[in-house]
């Protein structure tokens, strides 16, 4: 992913374990996610650190997106908005959970979670 040269900024990738995804449909699902995630983080959160995790979880395949941006607010003014509707949309498609939450101590948390018979 270009977003740290995009916008000059640390953007991490950690990855626990190999997984291999092997439909392009879903892989391409999961990018995207975390491409709108990363996107909203410096665009609107203001974000200096993002971190993109891929991992195994019991029974799951767990995308996480981490940023010490400015986080969502408590109120949101559109909760409708475009980016939420498309990784909403994208999660759905492929049969994953998405989790979207401000961070106690500031910035925000977006998981994508997908039951590991669907991943593999």
């Amino acid at each position: 992913m270009k977003a740290g040269k995009i916008f000059d900024v640390s953007c991490q990738f950690k990855a626990e374990n190999t997984i291999s995804i092997h439909d392009t449909d879903l892989a391409t699902h999961l990018y995207r996610i975390a491409q709108e995630a990363v996107t909203h983080a410096f665009k609107h959160g203001h974000a200096r650190r993002v971190v993109i995790g891929l991992a195994c979880c019991a029974d799951k395949v767990a995308l996480t997106i981490q940023d010490d941006g400015a986080g969502f607010p408590e109120q949101l003014h559109n909760k409708e908005g475009m980016g939420l509707r498309i990784m909403n949309y994208r999660a759905n498609v492929i049969g994953a959970s998405l989790d979207i939450k401000k961070n106690p101590g500031g910035g925000t948390t977006v998981v994508c979670a997908l039951p590991l018979n669907l991943a593999g």
